[in-house]
């Protein structure tokens, strides 16, 4: 029988009701809870589990991912199953291997006793154990009393059983962080695995000059993953990779240092990531993924759509780190072979050469700089990126401007006592022109507060684009004393 018959599918709103008439001989499905039967007791009557086209729990994900603005979720419960059913979609099938995600520890904690949950695995003829454990604020333990320190839960086989106490349309606020655990049941004792999406790390010249041909129809949005995957076409000077969540067709693209690049874990100037995607959700799942950021380290990520700070902002919360945005109005010049020619108004000016040895200077003019690690950035974006710069007659700089790994303009600056002459431009000018010559596209982000930065690109031809250059540092609770 085909466990769907008889159960309301999921919908994707708030108060979200589930029911069942199936009797219990049917598969094991009744009121109030669900029992599935021996059917994993070797690996071959596993193969059985796909046949009943049901995913438990898990798609309930949609729905915490889609209200997670709101916060909160309303779940009807007198006496009634707290499993979710959802039909196939997409040709999606269950593994071999059964998994039901669990969001029932981090519930029963934020209810503190209110509607404890009973979570019941029952012996088959496997050979399982029967032990009935209430999963509480009082009582967070596992069955066969075994528990790690991430609260996973050891089963054997049997079957489960879930089931909850009569409660009547309590609203259940969903916490910002959920444990996500996968439980196999192969005909062994298995540890829960936590749920990780699917994650490529992209690699081959001919897939990496596609990409780079696909990001580029999507201008301006994928400005900084764009950037980024030219780079690494063009050399890779900052020794970047891109992770996408499937490959050729991808809904959310993430480029970061390899991982042996950035060694020190506080460093969230050197660990810079940017972000793109067509799915809001997939981002999210890609970013959650711990094989693809490690938010154990200080980091920074980049891009210019506002669910990518939506999604930086919850993590930040769940992992219980600090968030710092910083909000740039995004500026692009349409045409940079039309870049204006500046006229110096000081004939004691001339450009120069930038170098590292230059990198403590720009560093003290940095107002997000003047440390050690803002130092080494600086010196990395000299050493490796286009930059330009002008000089007086005793060979001290005096305007410079560079650009970074995302192929972003950056860093501009004009010692006061030079402003107005004319350094701005010729400086953009400089920069621009070797950019260029590469195959850049010349863009900046420019705080909006930063108003005579903002007229003076614009004289320049640059464009205000729509939307916000987001940058998103974060900077985990163990290294904040770093």
């Amino acid at each position: 029988m085909n466990l769907m018959q008889g159960i309301s599918v999921l919908p994707l709103q708030t108060t979200c009701q589930v029911t069942t008439d199936t009797s219990p001989s049917d598969c094991g499905a009744c009121w109030g809870h669900l029992k599935i039967h021996g059917l994993w007791t070797n690996h071959q009557q596993l193969m059985h589990i796909k046949q009943l086209e049901m995913l438990a729990i898990i798609k309930v994900f949609k729905v915490y991912w889609n209200l997670i603005e709101r916060k909160t979720v309303q779940l009807v419960m007198d006496n009634t199953t707290v499993m979710y059913y959802v039909n196939k979609q997409g040709g999606t099938h269950l593994a071999p291997l059964l998994r039901i995600t669990l969001t029932l520890w981090h519930w029963c904690i934020a209810h503190q006793n209110q509607a404890p949950l009973k979570l019941r695995q029952s012996g088959s003829a496997a050979g399982g154990l029967a032990t009935d454990i209430k999963l509480a604020a009082s009582t967070p333990c596992s069955l066969s009393q075994q528990r790690n320190t991430s609260g996973l839960l050891k089963l054997r086989t049997g079957y489960l059983e879930l089931s909850w106490n009569s409660v009547a349309l309590e609203e259940w606020t969903v916490p910002q962080e959920v444990l996500l655990n996968c439980i196999a049941f192969a005909g062994t004792s298995c540890l829960a695995a936590p749920v990780r999406a699917a994650m490529l790390i992209l690699t081959g010249t001919s897939k990496l000059q596609l990409l780079e041909g696909v990001l580029r129809k999507s201008l301006p949005l994928t400005l900084p993953v764009y950037g980024t995957v030219m780079h690494i076409n063009r050399g890779n000077p900052a020794r970047s990779e891109v992770l996408v969540d499937s490959w050729p067709e991808f809904k959310a693209i993430l480029t970061r240092p390899q991982q042996e690049v950035v060694k020190d874990k506080g460093d969230y100037y050197a660990n810079l990531h940017a972000a793109f995607y067509h799915d809001v959700d997939a981002c999210r799942a890609l970013l959650e993924n711990a094989d693809a950021i490690d938010w154990g380290r200080a980091l920074q990520i980049q891009g210019l759509q506002d669910g990518l700070y939506e999604i930086t902002k919850e993590k930040a919360v769940a992992s219980h780190a600090q968030l710092k945005p910083y909000c740039y109005v995004p500026l692009m010049h349409p045409d940079p072979s039309a870049l204006p020619q500046s006229r110096l108004r000081n004939d004691h000016l001339r450009f120069g050469v930038l170098n590292p040895s230059h990198a403590s200077f720009l560093n003290e003019a940095w107002d997000f700089g003047r440390n050690h690690r803002s130092l080494r950035y600086l010196e990395s974006l000299i050493r490796l990126f286009p930059s330009a710069c002008l000089v007086d007659k005793e060979e001290r700089v005096v305007s410079w401007s560079l650009s970074d790994p995302f192929g972003c303009i950056s860093h501009g600056y004009t010692l006061p006592q030079y402003r107005g002459q004319g350094c701005v431009g010729a400086a953009l000018q400089r920069i621009g022109g070797k950019l260029h010559s590469r195959g850049f596209p010349l863009y900046v982000g420019v705080l909006a507060e930063n108003q005579p930065s903002l007229q003076s690109l614009k004289k320049q031809g640059f464009h205000i684009l729509p939307g916000t250059y987001y940058m998103l540092i974060v900077t985990p609770s163990l290294t904040l004393e770093n």
